[in-house]
């Protein structure tokens, strides 16, 4: 029911979503609420019923492509702090929801999301970019990080990594996203928990969201590779 306006009303809203939740108007948004707008955009829909979320932000995103060089101008100050000041500061960016598509092939398997929402750390960042990996040729340029919101929307496919495939028993389910054109792969742990502080309390609380958690190089046309990445179940795309 709604009550705000001073004229009560039954308000009807989809199964799941908190009916507290209205959907930010980015027509009015200005360009220095940048910093902030992958909060403004999804910190709400953490909890809110993943197909519901993952509707909802895409066609956001599809309808206002603002939205999306906003979240990338958002994720580039990110990125550009990781790298100059080479230490991370507790620092979450939201980049992105899983495709709804996704979400249904994921109910089918008996391993639905807890939520859409896809998130990046600082310290997530700064592993990718560390030396080491540098010098191993087989991490992703600073470019790619700084456009990762532009770039999730924009995979040549999305594959499963289930847990029971991995070597660790404590291991998640991870979605890889595999772009061709940038010849690179984003894995992207699956209900993995992190403190979210709540912008009207200050306090931070658990919440189970997919966060990228490495990134890679990969060549398509090495059949080794293409080989492993074949072993994983495909649920949007192709390789």
């Amino acid at each position: 029911m709604g009550v705000r306006s001073g004229n009560p009303r039954v308000v009807a809203v989809p199964k799941g979503v908190d009916v507290g939740f209205t959907p930010h108007n980015f027509d009015n948004i200005k360009a220095g609420r940048n910093a902030s707008i992958d909060s403004v955009l999804m910190q709400k829909l953490t909890t809110a019923a993943p197909k519901f979320a993952s509707l909802l932000i895409d066609d956001i995103l599809t309808k206002r492509p603002q939205a999306v060089q906003m979240l990338n101008a958002a994720m580039k100050d990110m990125v550009e702090a990781v790298a100059s000041e080479k230490i991370a500061r507790g620092n979450l960016k939201y980049v992105g929801v899983l495709p709804s598509e996704v979400i249904d092939k994921l109910a089918t398997l008996h391993k639905a999301p807890q939520s859409a929402v896809i998130a990046v750390r600082d310290d997530d960042i700064l592993h990718a970019l560390r030396d080491s990996k540098q010098a191993k040729g087989i991490n992703l340029p600073t470019e790619f990080w700084e456009k990762l919101p532009e770039k999730l929307r924009n995979p040549s496919a999305i594959l499963l990594q289930a847990k029971e495939q991995q070597r660790n028993k404590n291991a998640s389910d991870v979605l890889l996203f595999v772009f061709d054109t940038d010849k690179g792969k984003v894995a992207v742990k699956m209900d993995y928990e992190v403190k979210i502080k709540d912008t009207e309390t200050g306090k931070k609380t658990s919440h189970k969201l997919n966060v990228v958690r490495t990134a890679s190089v990969v060549d398509l046309g090495k059949e080794k590779q293409l080989e492993t990445l074949r072993s994983f179940k495909v649920l949007w795309g192709s390789l």
